[in-house]
């Protein structure tokens, strides 16, 4: 909201991202730490889009006994409970093992992320 020079308040459109995708500041950051309500968490990679955090992936190691697509959604599942104010400007999550990927809105459930 602003005031207008006759003294009335009005609002104004404000464009978070540029239609013209070269204009627009795009930054992917690994291991970036996150420390919301006392929780610390640091996602494999966070990706930004004017300075908005609008993707996280998490990367399981490929071979590793444990590195499931489920254990990568479970682990963006805790993520998202633990540190909320990452997740208010999200567009997308997505999980790999290195072989495969699966993404998911921020309300998907597991079982809901698709390849």
């Amino acid at each position: 909201m602003q005031q207008a020079e006759d003294g009335t308040i009005r609002g104004d459109a404000v464009r978070l991202v540029n239609p013209e995708d070269r204009l627009n500041d795009w930054l992917a950051i690994a291991q970036f730490t996150v420390i919301d309500n006392g929780n610390n968490r640091r996602p494999d990679v966070v990706v930004f889009l004017n300075g908005l955090p609008v993707g996280v992936i998490e990367v399981k190691k490929p071979g590793a006994e444990t590195a499931t697509l489920g254990a990568a959604v479970n682990r963006l599942q805790t993520c998202k409970s633990q540190i909320p104010l990452l997740f208010r400007a999200h567009a997308v999550l997505v999980t790999t093992d290195g072989l495969q990927a699966c993404t998911g809105s921020l309300t998907a459930d597991p079982e809901r992320f698709m390849p």
